[in-house]
């Protein structure tokens, strides 16, 4: 049955069995660590930027810099005025889950994950890699 443990007793198998599962434990959490230090470091060293939402749409996020308090109790044609050609319009990736997508709302302040390139345009373009809500309590 237990082919080169043939002289071992009873309790020297169980003996294996158990340094077996304790190496398979301790590869298996390695794994796991090493993973967690890997999502750690990428949203750490990846370039981000910070600002509020004026524009939504299913695959892209107008976002400018400033605050939930700058463009409240503002017209449309006022904060379209006011930021005409400043912000980043981020191209949304398609593995975002659209529920995230539509509970984005105009005046949301946000953290936009991306490539740090930057399309020299007005706005400005960028391809996001993900999104994050920035709430204020």
């Amino acid at each position: 049955m237990y082919k080169g443990l043939k002289n071992v007793t009873e309790g020297g198998r169980e003996s294996c069995l158990h340094k077996i599962l304790r190496r398979l434990l301790i590869i298996i959490t390695t794994i796991l660590v090493i993973a967690a230090l890997s999502v750690l470091f990428f949203f750490t060293t990846i370039p981000s930027y910070t600002g509020v939402i004026l524009e939504v749409s299913d695959s892209t996020i107008w976002v400018v810099e400033g605050t939930a308090d700058d463009i409240k109790n503002k017209t449309t044609n006022e904060i379209n005025k006011k930021y005409m050609y400043q912000g980043i319009v981020f191209e949304l990736p398609a593995y975002i889950p659209n529920q995230i997508i539509k509970d984005l709302s105009i005046g949301q302040e946000v953290k936009i994950y991306s490539s740090g390139e930057v399309r020299e345009t007005a706005p400005a373009g960028g391809d996001a890699y993900w999104v994050t809500t920035l709430d204020k309590e």
